[in-house]
């Protein structure tokens, strides 16, 4: 039967402890610390806080240990992918095109007209605010398409797709006397 005590003595126990002091010294030691400024703290913080138990910390303690020794070296690092950085995006010129949203109807009404603000990047025209943000409505182009008359039908559509004729002009027939 192994006791309490017996081990302190096993070589394997002894070995793990001198290991853990050895990779606490050399983290002590990146981070620019005294082992003296150390143990006091430890001391000071153990006068403050109340004991949990050692089962609940063991996670967080192997966790410790695991990035510990990963930082000495004892332990090969698992190789993570190196992401690519992303390319730098140039602000894009946001330009403009005026579309007609209503016609004239007779000789005291206009019709109507909103300007639509776009920008082509990478041969895909976003509809955009007059400030650059981006909307939802995008079209790749063709080699052939005019960006001016794709961003002219993409307002239409989204305009068609937010806006309500319901406070729209009423244009009733002159009867006449009546």
């Amino acid at each position: 039967m192994i006791g309490l005590l017996d081990g302190i003595t096993d070589p394997e126990v002894m070995r793990l402890v001198a290991e853990r002091q050895r990779i606490i010294a050399r983290v002590i030691e990146l981070m620019g610390v005294t082992r003296a400024s150390h143990r006091g703290s430890r001391r000071l913080r153990s006068q403050h806080l109340p004991r949990k138990p050692d089962v609940a910390l063991m996670g967080w303690l192997e966790a410790l240990e695991r990035r510990a020794r990963e930082a000495v070296g004892s332990v090969p690092v698992a190789s993570t992918p190196v992401r690519q950085p992303a390319k730098p995006r140039l602000n894009p010129v946001i330009k403009s095109v005026w579309v007609q949203t209503a016609a004239p109807i007779g000789p005291r009404d206009p019709g109507a007209a909103e300007p639509a603000f776009y920008f082509v990047s990478d041969g895909e025209l976003t509809l955009c605010d007059e400030n650059g943000k981006p909307t939802r409505h995008t079209h790749q182009l063709k080699p052939d398409e005019d960006p001016r008359r794709i961003a002219g039908r993409l307002k239409k559509a989204a305009m068609a797709l937010t806006h309500s004729d319901f406070n729209r002009a009423l244009n009733y027939p002159t009867v006449g006397v009546a």
